[in-house]
């Protein structure tokens, strides 16, 4: 009996979507989502390629900041919720307006 097994998983791509209020000023957050990128590629062995920028879209008729990430297959849900939770702190350390927040930051 032979047993034929495919082994090769192809890599998985998730969007990452950063939900910001209509006033976030654009470059800003592209800065601040660089920043993230830079400092995360270097320690998350899953991501498969550097992280694309997408920028703002709309999705559902609400304003989202979008990043593609390409990560090994199965750790896409993991890796995007690692990289969302590092794009909001760092977002939120710079006072960046998000679609949820109104207008005032509160720092507990």
């Amino acid at each position: 009996i032979t047993i034929v097994q495919n082994f090769s998983r192809n890599n998985a791509v998730a969007n990452v979507d950063i939900h910001i209020a209509p006033s976030a000023r654009l470059d800003q957050v592209h800065s601040i989502v660089n920043a993230v990128n830079e400092q995360l590629s270097a320690t998350t062995p899953e991501l498969q390629e550097d992280p694309i920028i997408i920028g703002p879209v709309t999705v559902n008729a609400q304003l989202v900041f979008r990043v593609s990430i390409t990560v090994t297959s199965g750790t896409q849900s993991q890796i995007a919720s690692q990289f969302l939770a590092a794009y909001l702190k760092q977002l939120h350390a710079a006072n960046v307006p998000l679609s949820w927040e109104g207008g005032a930051h509160h720092v507990n």
